[in-house]
């Protein structure tokens, strides 16, 4: 994606395009916001007015843009380092709790109807708690921390969105998550990380091809290991029938083929057949080894002294 840092993890490559997507429509800052402000663990409630802390700058950032376009109010943004010098964001909205679990309730009532406003609220949770995997390492994409109530209210979102998404509880928070290749590639569209997608399935692309040349890799070999294992079975059957009647005891139809094997055992019946003299087909060449195999079985078996 263009712009990021090559330091930055996927997870906050993706959360830097979201910072950058343009709200389709006014009511969708105020739905972003909620969504980026309900969730426990990195918001709460203090002196009656709302706090966002984060480390990550272009976060503060959209937070302070959505609270202005969505409220008309300014936010407060304090910058404090730690020992190591990294540098952590607090954001402070004088925005009392109250307007929050109003937005929240009308969630609840069924009033995020309009698609725009689904998709900012989603980004807005995503931005807060939200992860996803480096597709190269695996599939997994997940809202975690959340309350009981939060992760239902999040999981019908999903639902409703088409997406079909697995809750569990972790050190006594509840997680949503995704594990489905699709779901999450539909998952990072819906919240306008299109860069994410390409680059999602670029990386799948180059991977699957990169399975699929092992595949044939792997395939050749063993089909190359069978080809060689057969013929020095068949180059042993042959000793054997040289050593217990010599090449005299062979039929003249055989005597090339059984030469060549000896001489060749890794070719293939292809290989084997363009050496004849004249040339013999795949098939030609398989059915004369399958003879001598058939005349050495019924040496061994009956202890003949030649081949007849």
């Amino acid at each position: 994606m263009g712009g990021i840092g090559v330091n930055l993890t996927f997870s906050l490559q993706v959360k830097e395009e979201l910072t950058r997507v343009k709200l389709e429509k006014g009511c969708c800052a105020s739905w972003e916001l909620a969504g980026l402000l309900s969730p426990r663990g990195q918001a709460g409630f203090f002196k009656g007015n709302k706090i966002f802390r984060t480390s990550y700058a272009p976060l503060a950032r959209r937070a302070y843009t959505l609270a202005k376009q969505a409220l008309g109010i300014p936010a407060e943004i304090k910058i404090q380092r730690n020992p190591r010098g990294k540098a952590q964001f607090t954001v402070k909205l004088p925005l009392p709790g109250e307007k929050i679990q109003e937005r929240l309730a009308d969630f609840d009532r069924g009033l995020l109807r309009d698609g725009c406003c689904q998709r900012a609220y989603l980004r807005g949770v995503f931005l807060a708690i939200g992860s996803v995997n480096n597709p190269q390492i695996s599939h997994h994409l997940e809202f975690f921390p959340l309350t009981q109530e939060g992760a239902q209210r999040l999981q019908f979102l999903l639902g409703v969105l088409g997406l079909k998404s697995n809750a569990l509880l972790r050190r006594g928070k509840w997680v949503i998550y995704l594990k489905d290749r699709e779901q999450i590639v539909h998952l990072l569209s819906l919240m306008g990380a299109h860069g994410a997608v390409l680059e999602y399935e670029n990386t799948m692309i180059i991977k699957d091809m990169r399975n699929q040349a092992n595949r044939l890799v792997n395939c050749e070999t063993a089909n190359l290991n069978k080809t060689v294992e057969t013929g020095l079975r068949q180059a042993e059957v042959i000793r054997y029938l040289v050593d217990r009647v010599g090449w005299e005891g062979f039929p003249e139809g055989l005597k090339q083929i059984a030469a060549l094997r000896l001489k060749y055992p890794e070719a293939t019946l292809k290989e084997l057949g363009e050496m004849m003299v004249p040339p013999l087909g795949k098939s030609g060449v398989n059915h004369r080894l399958r003879r001598l195999q058939r005349l050495y079985e019924r040496l061994k078996g009956e202890g003949k002294s030649g081949l007849g």
